[in-house]
């Protein structure tokens, strides 16, 4: 089955997304795509039960997934998100990301991202085939960023969302 994608507006991306933190109760091989995605459906469903966008998934106080989505820490203007290995489902946008950043030269890290981190970022990101880039504003209440920017999309999220848009564009089968 298949529908029409509706991409996001620009103003529904620049209002940002909010999020909450779940524990991932996901099996050991994340990285295998199957049709066991209820862990999946039953964290978003906790998410859109509490009023939030997604659940940012946690395995042994690491980041591991959102629940439809990739997640991204951006701190000191580097741009981060979880190393390779079987907890998580690589998401086909973290390639993408990874050449935005190189082409806006911004530096990018595959890394372990604890919650602490998480929480203290400069900015949280979320890819995914239905937000494409979207800016996490919120988490489990908190407003993240800091400054007169704190809750609000940043300019990492809003360099790194044009491009992507572009490349969009670029691409599209014009109908």
């Amino acid at each position: 089955m298949s529908s029409f994608l509706k991409r996001p507006t620009k103003i529904e991306k620049s209002v940002g997304v909010k999020a909450i933190t779940l524990d991932d109760n996901r099996w050991t091989r994340c990285n295998i795509k199957s049709i066991a995605l209820l862990p999946n459906v039953l964290s978003r469903q906790e998410a859109v039960s509490l009023g939030v966008d997604e659940a940012i998934l946690f395995k042994n106080n690491f980041l591991t997934d959102g629940a439809a989505s990739t997640i991204w820490t951006v701190k000191n203007k580097v741009v981060s998100c979880p190393k390779k290995n079987s907890l998580i489902l690589e998401g086909i946008r973290i390639r993408i990301i990874e050449d935005i950043c190189k082409d806006l030269d911004i530096n990018f890290l595959r890394k372990n991202i604890t919650k602490k981190e998480l929480l203290s970022s400069d900015e949280v990101l979320l890819t995914s085939a239905t937000k494409e880039v979207a800016s996490i504003i919120e988490i489990d209440d908190k407003k993240i960023g800091f400054g007169k920017f704190k809750g609000t999309p940043g300019q990492i999220f809003k360099l790194i969302s044009d491009r992507y848009n572009c490349l969009i564009e670029k691409h599209s089968i014009k109908q």
